[in-house]
């Protein structure tokens, strides 16, 4: 132990000695081992960290499979029948997502918001084998009698109820109904897992289905399925039992889905959150490595010198009965400090790097929440950090040790010789940092290259100088069309009206969100022969085609005539105009937003009087668009966004009058 001490503290003068020398090596080892554990942060907690549920590894997602697309959740209907009449799952609940306006509470100071929520059957939480922090969560009776009961998350206890303990039993606002809350989740359970913050729900009320969405003729495939694997049951045994009950659910279908063939869809809960994002993380975790690498090859080409320079007193010692071993242990001692002082300043970095980070991140990366310098993120930084200082400092010990004493003490105060001698290694060590530095930057050019070609595709609109502010009208106020044809009005109005604004417009969905996939049918084709098309409808109001920069290419645009009691009407864009009439021009024809059989369907617009290449070149994903004139009541309570384009430092002001 003694002999080991002596060593440690030999090998700290000797650091201390050239104080340029071990600064530059921390230096370049802090970044190459910062950078990685930053990495490794997000892939830990994205990829490697299991599901904050009990047997993660047994949940899967289950819905239908349409053709050679994929899964598109269920109906409402088929809810119950893939539950009762499976037998490869031991339970099984269901989700919806929701919105709601959270009123403003007296009793604990919180405003008016919009929140992100979930409906969940009640037998989710037993799926996800997860359990409330404080309280209960609702069961099947509760949700059967349509009871207004709400758990919420960690999150919005935390932020609105100051982590109040006797929050039990309070009551909480949503859309102007008073809800009972009854449970509050831990600090790690999310669900329906969503991607980033802003879709993350912060309530949960159940499901409750109503005669509505129970109706055989809905064409929403807009529930989905969570279920918990049976013992011994594989994932390709689930699917085949799950497309045996999609089976006997197309058997039961009404005459207008009779042509419709459906199969069983089933994946991993955890692949289903985070497969959209594993390559790039590879990627990233890849190309830091090779920074690494590139570092390691550095410190090693600055240890031999240093080992070269230090080869007369190798050799002095060597001749005066020191053993190699222990100068190989001194040697390889001194990379190792440099190495974990080097990890300590790495960790540093990357920690300030991943709270950067969080705040960065794009909205599409899933788990956010999971990610950060826990235990093993730390444990990974340190034996990264060790293993880098041995695989950096054994080479050049053993290289100096290598060496003739006869010829070293010969030399004296010289090192021309010596250097010679090794002068393989150094050429080796600058071979290699060179490859690998011609790997990184031709990987780099061709990453450059894709982005450079991604930012050369049209997207159909010109985002440059727009802006975009949300907002959300309470349905109490804004019940009627035309309340809310008043309000878009004088938000419309009052945007336009401001110097700097050249063109303001109102929408349901921004261009790069898609939802609002609804089922459709042209006029003439029969119901027998009817299939599942879907396309996104959403509605607008102003000047959006003129804000957001959108060729029209037949037809025109919306104007404040169309209305609901003028003949209704729809813009499409070129991939659903090509997909339903190739050849012929759209204007004019007919077209039905629904089942053929369903009432809501009589509201909406049926007739094609233009096409627009809006998002065609980037997703080719059939789209529509309706005045906003045209929706009924429903739209005062969705989700709105306003545009405004112009040029100048008020812009972004004026964009938050609202």
């Amino acid at each position: 132990m003694f002999a080991h001490a002596r060593t440690f503290r030999f090998a700290v003068r000797q650091l201390r000695k050239t104080p340029v020398f071990s600064l530059t090596v921390i230096f370049m080892l802090a970044l190459g081992i910062g950078a990685s554990t930053a990495i490794f942060s997000l892939v830990e907690g994205i990829l490697l960290r299991p599901l904050p549920f009990k047997d993660a590894d047994r949940l899967v997602t289950l819905g239908d499979h349409l053709g050679n697309g994929s899964g598109i959740g269920v109906t409402a209907v088929e809810i119950a029948t893939y539950a009762n009449a499976s037998d490869a799952f031991s339970s099984m609940g269901a989700d919806a997502p929701a919105h709601f306006e959270l009123s403003g509470d007296t009793n604990y100071g919180g405003q008016p918001a919009e929140i992100p929520a979930a409906r969940l059957s009640s037998s989710v939480f037993p799926t996800l084998g997860i359990q409330p922090i404080l309280g209960r969560v609702f069961d099947s009776r509760e949700e059967n009698s349509h009871q207004t009961l709400a758990v919420i998350s960690y999150a919005l206890w935390l932020s609105r109820y100051h982590r109040d303990p006797h929050v039990l039993g309070s009551t909480i606002v949503l859309d102007r109904k008073s809800y009972a809350i009854i449970g509050v989740m831990p600090r790690s359970f999310e669900f329906p897992l969503e991607t980033g913050h802003l879709d993350q729900a912060l309530l949960w009320v159940p499901l409750s289905l109503t005669s509505d969405e129970l109706n055989p003729e809905s064409g929403l495939w807009g529930y989905h399925i969570t279920a918990r694997l049976k013992d011994g049951v594989s994932l390709p045994q689930a699917a085949q039992d799950a497309d045996r009950v999609a089976q006997q659910i197309m058997r039961s279908f009404p005459a207008s889905k009779s042509s419709l063939h459906i199969r069983g869809d089933v994946r991993e809960l955890r692949e289903e959150a985070v497969s959209t994002i594993r390559p790039l993380l590879r990627t990233l975790f890849v190309a830091v490595g090779i920074v690494l690498l590139i570092a390691c090859v550095n410190v090693a080409g600055l240890l031999l010198v240093r080992a070269i320079r230090r080869q007369r007193e190798y050799a002095v010692r060597l001749a005066l009965g020191a053993r190699s071993a222990v100068i190989l242990r001194e040697s390889v001692l001194e990379g190792l400090l440099l190495s974990f002082v080097g990890g300590l300043l790495g960790l540093a970095f990357a920690a300030t790097a991943i709270r950067t980070a969080l705040h960065l991140l794009p909205e599409s990366m899933p788990r956010v929440d999971s990610i950060g310098m826990d235990g093993e993120v730390v444990a990974f930084g340190l034996v990264l950090a060790l293993v880098t200082g041995a695989l950096s400092s054994l080479a050049p010990a053993f290289a100096a040790l290598r060496t003739n004493l006869t010829d070293s003490l010969k030399e004296g105060g010289r090192t021309g010789t010596a250097a010679s001698s090794h002068a393989w290694l150094r050429s080796a060590l600058v071979v290699s940092e060179i490859a690998i530095a011609l790997v990184l930057l031709t990987v780099s050019g061709a990453f450059l290259r894709s982005f450079q070609k991604m930012q050369a595709i049209d997207p159909g609109f010109r985002p440059d100088q727009v802006l975009v502010s949300g907002y959300r009208l309470p349905l109490k106020q804004y019940s009627t069309n035309d309340a809310v044809e008043a309000f878009d009005k004088s938000v419309v109005d009052h945007l336009s009206a401001k110097p700097g604004i050249v063109a303001a417009g109102i929408t349901s969905t921004l261009p790069t969100e898609f939802y609002g996939a609804s089922a459709y049918t042209i006029e003439g084709e029969p119901a027998s022969k009817w299939k599942l098309k879907f396309a996104l409808f959403t509605s607008t109001y102003g000047d959006y085609f003129q804000t957001m920069d959108i060729p029209l290419l037949d037809g025109r645009t919306f104007t404040m005539h169309d209305r609901d009691d003028t003949p209704l009407v729809v813009i499409v864009n070129e991939s659903m105009a090509k997909q339903n009439w190739p050849g012929q021009s759209a204007i004019g024809k007919r077209m039905h937003a629904g089942e053929p059989a369903s009432k809501e369907g009589d509201r909406l617009p049926d007739q094609l009087f233009a096409s627009l290449q809006a998002f065609e070149s980037r997703t080719g994903i059939p789209w529509g668009l309706y005045p906003a004139l045209l929706l009924s009541s429903d739209l005062s309570h969705q989700i709105r966004a306003t545009f405004v384009k112009g040029t100048g430092a008020p812009l972004r002001s004026d964009a938050n009058d609202l």
